[in-house]
């Protein structure tokens, strides 16, 4: 075979017309794992009426003449793709959980939040895991200088122009249809419904953000693995209404770093959102939590993770 391929990580990817927070956030790996290691491939393959299929040409190879390393996330094909792979090297970046997923013993689980490792560790405890926490994008910070931001200058003070902020995408009923309509009756809310590339800019001039995905993965069946926007939204100086399921148990802290919400008492959460509102000053940076997901800690994990894993047998 082609000593090229030797050690070769190979990350698959399902056709997406759009991105999703999975399919970034498994790029992000893949970009630091290229960074650690050197050679990767990235390939794609999309599911068919009988199965899944990956690229054409990957797997020409015998399964036994084979020593690249294939790395798989997506919850509802990584039966399918087990399938397909078997006699391979493959290792399983949980980005969710929930699936009915049934894995060989032998395929490592990265996990990207205690919550997706504590699952794995019940369901299916025969697994070596590791937790590798999800990369936050550097651009999500607090903004250096009012220029860089949606806002006004008052008295040397940043004054941002939208008082609260919330992303459709996932988003309980409870938020969109009774939080937002109320809300918007004294103060300025910005309800973003389709994917944007400025979301960092739109954290930066936002004074709150709401978030709430549970009943959204709970229709699903599934679990929010991880659930980057609230922490996202954090790091810019956003104060955060969110629920608490989930990976989002991973940082969120109520009442010292987020609120959680109510959904039972619309108007406590009405109350609580206005006075948060009220009440914004100039953020302090959160950057204690926020640092363990910067991508430079990030990777010296993943460093070690590679280590682990380059000593186990992952044939499946």
């Amino acid at each position: 075979m082609d000593s090229a391929n030797e050690n070769q990580w190979v990350f698959l990817f399902p056709e997406l017309s759009e991105p999703d927070g999975g399919y970034l956030a498994q790029q992000r790996f893949a970009n630091i794992t290229q960074e650690i290691i050197g050679d990767i491939q990235l390939a794609n393959y999309r599911q068919t009426l009988c199965g899944i299929k990956i690229e054409d040409g990957l797997l020409t190879q015998p399964a036994e003449d084979d020593k690249r390393t294939y790395c798989i996330h997506y919850g509802p094909h990584i039966t399918q793709l087990c399938k397909n792979l078997k006699g391979r090297r493959v290792i399983y970046f949980s980005h969710s959980t929930g699936w009915e997923i049934n894995l060989p013993t032998s395929i490592p689980i990265v996990c990207v939040s205690k919550h997706c490792m504590a699952y794995w560790a019940k369901h299916s405890p025969g697994n070596p895991l590791f937790h590798l926490p999800n990369i936050i994008d550097e651009k999500f910070n607090l903004p250096n200088s009012p220029s860089e931001i949606n806002s006004v200058q008052d008295n040397n003070k940043t004054i941002r122009t939208n008082d609260v902020l919330v992303i459709k995408r996932k988003m309980s009923n409870y938020v969109i249809d009774e939080l937002v309509p109320q809300l918007s009756q004294q103060l300025t809310v910005k309800v973003i419904d389709k994917w944007t590339d400025a979301v960092a800019e739109e954290m930066q001039s936002a004074k709150v953000f709401i978030y709430d995905s549970s009943h959204y993965w709970k229709e699903h069946k599934a679990s929010e693995g991880f659930g980057l926007p609230p922490l996202e939204a954090m790091a810019c100086g956003c104060t955060v209404f969110s629920s608490i399921n989930d990976g989002l148990a991973d940082f969120l802290d109520p009442g010292f770093n987020c609120y959680s919400l109510s959904q039972d008492n619309k108007w406590l959460d009405i109350s609580r959102i206005e006075q948060a509102v009220k009440q914004w000053q100039e953020p302090k940076s959160e950057e204690s939590v926020v640092a363990t997901y910067r991508q430079s800690n990030v990777k010296q994990r993943l460093e070690c993770v590679i280590k682990e894993i380059n000593s186990l047998p992952l044939v499946i």
